[in-house]
């Protein structure tokens, strides 16, 4: 059994992450989309696992930065925070 693969061009790439195509050909080139890449003249097309493969290795968590205040009320958080007023 085939199993049929959705491919983004090179020109959709550079609208799903708003970066320039030739951004997006750098990318490309540099092999971050992994195997599967297809050149067709001077296009790319990228499989849709590759894209998950980029965004997989490209995700961002962001970490708390600030520990939460308990506080029953906004005056009980105001003084604690010092932010009288």
């Amino acid at each position: 059994m085939r199993v049929a693969e959705f491919f983004y061009s090179q020109t959709d790439l550079a609208v799903l992450f708003r970066r320039t195509p030739k951004t997006i050909l750098a990318k490309i080139k540099a092999g971050e989309f992994g195997p599967g890449v297809i050149q067709d003249g001077g296009d790319y097309f990228v499989p849709a696992s590759g894209v998950n493969l980029f965004v997989e290795q490209h995700r961002i968590f962001a970490e708390p930065t600030v520990e939460p205040v308990p506080a029953r009320t906004l005056g009980e958080l105001r003084r604690k925070l010092q932010l009288v007023g």
